[in-house]
């Protein structure tokens, strides 16, 4: 998703800007009015069911290339935590949460995050989508168990 800033008024000359950022080209819409878009940004999705032991390197690098960008790593489903643990919410069992937390898609998580996060600039932010575990609610997070 670009995001972009819409300028209007004439187009200004190729390679020109407003404040500092570089101008990519013209819109001109139908009612014959000209405008100038810039580019202020860049997005960029990443799913980590697509890490693969790292087979998601190259397409990470592609976009790394063109400088700082913002990440949103998509995780699918919320359903790590599959049985609920002995104790309340205010009650954390670290051992079982560190296997939890350093297996399975989470470890392609943590890999993925880690591995854009190598690349100066990238700034990443970590999108969980989809249901939660059958204890919780499955597809709607139940009001007794918001605070887990």
């Amino acid at each position: 998703m670009l995001l972009t800033e819409s300028v209007s008024g004439p187009a200004a000359a190729p390679g020109t800007s407003k404040e500092g950022s570089e101008i990519i080209g013209s819109v001109t819409p139908g009612s014959g009015i000209k405008s100038t878009n810039e580019v202020v940004g860049l997005d960029v999705n990443a799913n980590v069911h697509s890490w693969n032991g790292g087979q998601l390197k190259p397409a990470i690098d592609r976009y790394t290339a063109l400088g700082p960008l913002l990440w949103r790593v998509i995780i699918d489903r919320g359903d790590w935590e599959s049985t609920q643990l002995p104790g309340t919410a205010d009650t954390v069992d670290w051992n079982a949460y560190s296997t939890i937390y350093s297996t399975g898609k989470m470890s392609d998580l943590w890999s993925t995050v880690r591995y854009i996060e190598a690349s100066p600039g990238q700034k990443v932010m970590i999108n969980v989508m989809g249901g939660v575990p059958g204890w919780m609610g499955g597809s709607k997070i139940r009001d007794d168990k918001e605070d887990y």
